[in-house]
């Protein structure tokens, strides 16, 4: 797990979130997964980022104001799901 390692990058978080930069380094290194999506999230208090990697896995990561990060969700089989003609905002 990646307890602990918060502290190495400069931000003290309590566990079982870390340090928003040592959260997304470890997905990348154990899943390969890299942000996909990211959005503003408790009227700027947060942010919501999509993690994938090409063999499907995927994280929901959360990091609030002060940088410490954690998982909302996980799971595996993500596809990406064509627009349809007509449905671009």
């Amino acid at each position: 797990m990646i307890a602990g390692v918060a502290l190495a990058a400069g931000i003290a978080c309590a566990p079982p979130q870390v340090a928003h930069d040592v959260f997304l380094s470890w997905l990348s290194a154990k899943y390969s997964e890299r942000v996909v999506a990211e959005g503003i999230a408790g009227k700027g208090k947060a942010i919501i980022e999509i993690t994938v990697s090409k063999a499907g896995t995927w994280t929901v990561v959360v990091t609030d104001s002060d940088g410490c990060s954690g998982i909302i969700a996980s799971g595996m089989a993500w596809t990406v799901v064509p627009e349809a003609p007509g449905d671009a905002t």
